[in-house]
């Protein structure tokens, strides 16, 4: 396969790369053209963005017919995620609480947490494509609408039924005991999954941000 050369004056978003990996963790092998098609980004910027994952022993060649699989280290490096992040494969919308027709969570185990903003989540999030975000603790069995900053938690806990029984699909299938819930909402679902993955990405821990520091190399369109 020809990819096109690197080139210093532009990137591709991390977050990108992020749900790139989380779809093969998903789907096994994928081909460009599926790859394509679930970023919505050109069939050039995605051989750019295999060439990227491939030079970094992210991920390998299954077959010319099947595609691409992670790697190895890939694998490796996406269980460390898992530990900390988890994308939901559930789509809920969140009505009058988030601000577009599409919306796309990210789930955050808390206990590797000490302060949130949302305000920084919310810049983040339309940084990476999203219109905006909405953020939710889950602390044991309530949730809490996060307004600016935690702490401190908000004196009420979170009470429209009907929203909360869909944050409740989103957690789940997880066990930890405190959850971070960064809902990107956009006219696409790809722009608000961007958005989440770009937010959250603010709060991961410095060890897991120097495993993916080669992901922010750059490259060209």
């Amino acid at each position: 396969m020809d990819f096109p050369p690197l080139d210093s004056r532009s990137s591709l978003p991390l977050a990108q790369y992020l749900y790139i990996i989380h779809l093969f963790s998903l789907h096994n092998t994928l081909g460009r053209y599926r790859i394509a098609k679930y970023l919505g980004i050109s069939d050039i910027k995605t051989r750019t963005l295999l060439y990227h994952l491939i030079s970094h022993d992210m991920i390998e060649l299954e077959s010319q017919r099947r595609g691409h699989r992670l790697s190895k280290a890939g694998k490796m490096i996406w269980d460390s995620i898992l530990e900390f992040m988890f994308i939901p494969d559930v789509r809920i919308h969140l009505d009058h609480y988030t601000l577009a027709s599409k919306d796309a969570a990210i789930c955050l185990q808390m206990d590797a947490l000490n302060e949130v903003n949302t305000v920084s989540l919310r810049d983040a999030a339309f940084l990476n494509g999203a219109i905006g975000c909405t953020v939710f603790l889950k602390m044991q069995e309530h949730f809490y609408l996060l307004d600016s900053v935690y702490p401190p938690l908000p004196q009420e806990p979170f009470t429209d039924r009907k929203a909360r029984r869909k944050l409740l699909r989103l957690t789940s299938s997880l066990d930890w005991p405190d959850i971070l819930l960064i809902i990107g909402t956009g006219q696409k679902v790809i722009q608000a999954q961007l958005g989440a993955i770009g937010a959250a990405l603010l709060l991961f821990p410095p060890t897991l941000l120097n495993q993916l520091s080669f992901l922010r190399g750059k490259l060209s369109d």
